[in-house]
Formats: structure tokens, C-alpha cells, sequence
């Protein structure tokens, strides 16, 4: 091939192509316009109920103590799917009832207590601090010495919301609450003052039931010293407690002591006497108002016509016993 005509073409082609270049240089560029946006995603996670585990009470039986409070703790994990931030811890209420009584009733102090709405003294459940799902409550009653016994028939129930409303409850059924004896007598000392020989004396005690169950007295002159179990012992004589006729010292719950049939004396110790024969039994448990059932013990002291003087003391034991 022509040299000559080899070197036109690769001018020629080289001049096409800063034509080319060129044109686009001196020519306006036009882009595609490129957009930012967002979308928005969204989701509505259904809330669920919370759950509440095992409900544990300490003790696991409760045995009242005469004349004293007792504090039943009761606890539980409280369980929410949703965070346990979702629990509505306000709206918690923990109940413990026994089966005479119903779960809505008002507190009495004998068959129900309550922390929530209905609670005689506000609620008192602390909450644990709570981790991912779960968080743990604990609740006390303060229950009285009076409480109602029953074996298996005391129940806990724990109810809670969530913060959309949802509701959910647990219970315990088998509690059991032991029966007990106790009594308080208000006075110190059975003080007849100053008697003449052949006189009648009249003096009284108070008697509280301490206990959560009806009950009956016995009552014996246990004094141990001097003339021995069923006198009183005087500086000079002593005076025989259930001679029953010329001496000795009898009771009832008449406020209008006479020596007569009327009066039971008080019987020599150890064993001395129950009084099963009462019309009715000593006293029942208190009411629901925190007040304590009272009795009243009406004594009147025989002395002697003859052979005692100065000081006389005894000792004289009050004991309680199932009403039978």
C-alpha cells in the first residue's frame, strides 16, 4: 500500500478524533438527576398479659403468738413478654382470705387482709429492680394474733395489669394458719385491801382472750409455802380456799358477787377446776376491729372467824383450755 495514502488515513483519523474531544468539551453536559428519600417502617407488636409465677409465703405455716403480731411474707416473679418495664406495678393487689370469707370482701382482720384498693392499711408489696422480662414483688401481712386457724384454707391471690390494661391473676390455695392458746390477766395481783374476822371481801380481774379460738378457764390456788397448794397463808393462821362455807374464796362472772351456790370456789392445784358447766363458753376471739374480747372475774373472799390475822398470800393460777 501507497505510504502516502496510509499516512492521509491516519491523519485524518486523528484529526476526527480532537474533533471529537473537542465537541464535547465546548458542548453543555447534562446528567441524570439523582434523589435522597426515606421510607418508613412500622410495626404494632401486640402487648400481652403478664404472668406471675409461683406464689412461696414464709412461713410456710403460720402459728399465731399470744397477744403479738405476725408478719406472713409472700412473693413472687411477675413476668412480662413485653419488657418488664410493661407491668403496672400500681395496679398490683395481693390478697390472703380464708374460705368463709371472698376475695372482694373488705379486710377484717380475722378472715382477710389485703394490700391494694381494699386494704385496711395500704398496700405494703416492695418490687425487685427488674431484668429483661421478669421482676420479683414481695408483699407482708400484718396478721393478728385472732386470725381465724384452718388447715389448707387460707389462699394468697396476686393480681396484676400491664400498661396497656391487660389483666392477669395467680393463686395460692393450700395455706394453712395453726390454732393457739393464750391469755392475758390485765391485773398483776387479786387485792381484797383490809378485812375483818367473819368478813366478806369483793374484788375483780380482767381477762383477755389472747388466742384465735373460743376457750374456758381454770382456776387453782397453787401456792407452794406455809400451809401448802389450796390455802393462803396468813402471819399468824391460814385460810383454806375451797372450804367453800366458813372460808375460802369463790368466783363467777355475775358483777353482783354473793357467797352462795352461784360462786365456784377456787379448788385446790394442780388440776384445779374447769368450767365446762358455764352456759356458754369463756369468751370468743376479738371482733374485727382490733378490739381485744374481754372477761370480767368476780371474786369474794370469806375470812375467818377466828384464828388469823395480819398479812394473808396466796397464789392463784389462771390457766386457758379448749372450750370443749
Amino acid at each position: 500500500m501507497n505510504k502516502g495514502f496510509v499516512g492521509a488515513i491516519a491523519l485524518a483519523s486523528v484529526t476526527l478524533l480532537v474533533a471529537m474531544i473537542a465537541l464535547l468539551l465546548l458542548s453543555p453536559m447534562v446528567l441524570a438527576d439523582v434523589y435522597n428519600d426515606n421510607l418508613t417502617t412500622t410495626v404494632d407488636i401486640s402487648s400481652v398479659a403478664p404472668s406471675i409465677g409461683t406464689i412461696t409465703c414464709d412461713p410456710a405455716t403460720l402459728t399465731p403468738v399470744a397477744g403479738i403480731n405476725t408478719t406472713i411474707r409472700c412473693y413472687a416473679t411477675i413476668t412480662d413478654q413485653n419488657g418488664y418495664d410493661d407491668i403496672d406495678q400500681s395496679g398490683l393487689n395481693v390478697t390472703l382470705w380464708q374460705d368463709s370469707a371472698d376475695r372482694r370482701d373488705d379486710d377484717d382482720l380475722n378472715t382477710h387482709y389485703s394490700n391494694g384498693s381494699s386494704s385496711f392499711r395500704g398496700t405494703d408489696c416492695t418490687w425487685g429492680s427488674g431484668s429483661g422480662t421478669d421482676i420479683d414483688v414481695s408483699c407482708n401481712f400484718t396478721t393478728r394474733f385472732f386470725i381465724t386457724p384452718g388447715t389448707g384454707t387460707w389462699n394468697v391471690n396476686m393480681s396484676i395489669n400491664d400498661t396497656s390494661g391487660n389483666f392477669n391473676s395467680s393463686e395460692k390455695d393450700d395455706y394453712n394458719v395453726n390454732t393457739h392458746l393464750g391469755l392475758n390477766v390485765v391485773e398483776n395481783t387479786l387485792d381484797f385491801g383490809a378485812a375483818a374476822l367473819g368478813e366478806e371481801k369483793n374484788q375483780s380481774v380482767t381477762v383477755e382472750n389472747w388466742c384465735n379460738q373460743i376457750i374456758d378457764l381454770n382456776l387453782a390456788e397453787t401456792n407452794t409455802t406455809g400451809a401448802g397448794v389450796g390455802y393462803l397463808d396468813c402471819a399468824l393462821g391460814s385460810i383454806q380456799t375451797d372450804e367453800g362455807s366458813t372460808e375460802g374464796i369463790k368466783y363467777n362472772k355475775t358483777a353482783t358477787a354473793i357467797w352462795d351456790n352461784t360462786m365456784v370456789p377456787l379448788t385446790a392445784g394442780p388440776g384445779g377446776t374447769d368450767y365446762n358447766d358455764w352456759t356458754q363458753a369463756y369468751t370468743n376471739p376479738p371482733d374485727t376491729q382490733d378490739t381485744i374480747q374481754q372477761d370480767t372475774l368476780y371474786f369474794t373472799l370469806r375470812v375467818p372467824s377466828s384464828g388469823v390475822s395480819g398479812v394473808c398470800t396466796g397464789t392463784t393460777r389462771v390457766t386457758v383450755k379448749i372450750d370443749e
